[in-house]
């Protein structure tokens, strides 16, 4: 909620008011469908479809971009989980980031005797990797 508030304050509205008066784009563009985005040209249709002299209230449009990113960060938490070998690293950790490169090079590692060896097929589990920052 606080990024998504950051974003309002920091004049987000106008900048979709801005892309909008373009004309180049529409909101079926993979770049306006995304979240925030996507809320924002809903929200700035729904003034101009009721023909409304003033916007909706702002609580409108930040009630439903915060949704949205919920919504997407727990597709993202679900998409994360099911790869079977992931590695979890807790970004907030003193360590973190000499975690990820051993994570890392254990990695590179076991891929390059894979490939020496002849048993490196990229798309068979076990061959991707991937950090769960939580």
């Amino acid at each position: 909620a606080q990024r998504f508030d950051a974003m309002l304050a920091s004049g987000f509205l106008d900048e979709v008011k801005a892309l909008r008066a373009r004309g180049d784009l529409h909101p079926e563009l993979p770049a306006m469908r995304c979240v925030g985005y996507r809320q924002a040209w809903e929200y700035l249709d729904a003034h101009k479809l009721h023909g409304l002299a003033d916007l909706p209230p702002i609580s409108e449009l930040r009630d439903k971009g915060i949704a949205a990113t919920r919504q997407l960060a727990k597709r993202q938490i679900t998409w994360l989980r099911s790869m079977p070998e992931r590695q979890v690293v807790a970004c907030d950790r003193p360590d973190a980031l000499a975690q990820l490169l051993a994570l890392t090079a254990d990695f590179l590692h076991s891929r390059h005797l894979a490939e020496k060896t002849g048993r490196f097929d990229p798309g068979t589990p076990g061959c991707e990797f991937a950090a769960d920052i939580t």
